[in-house]
């Protein structure tokens, strides 16, 4: 669908599903106070479908390790992250994140 002026100029156009997508996952993590620059890096790593690390994470959006560790607690807690733990040779088991949107 779109809005065409008299003179064929395209005033609005259709958007398409993958940017309406989008938009709705920003407004999800707009209530969960994330920012909109953090929000779009984030649908770059669920586009990836790769598992992140709290570590990873924080490297990736340029945070603290603690920042990224509330980030991911609070987008599990909402649904929209799963964790998995991942048994390592020595110390914790390492957690690892894949986002749910």
């Amino acid at each position: 669908m779109y809005l065409v002026s008299t003179n064929s100029e395209i005033i609005l156009s259709e958007i398409n599903s993958e940017k309406k997508k989008n938009i709705e996952i920003i407004e999800k993590l707009k209530e969960l106070n994330i920012t909109k620059q953090n929000s779009e890096k984030l649908i770059e790593l669920f586009k990836s479908k790769e598992k992140v690390s709290c570590a990873s994470l924080a490297s990736y959006l340029d945070i603290s390790e603690r920042t990224a560790n509330r980030l991911l607690l609070k987008l599990e807690e909402n649904n929209l992250a799963i964790s998995d733990l991942v048994k390592i040779n020595r110390g914790r088991p390492k957690k690892l994140y894949k986002f749910s949107f």
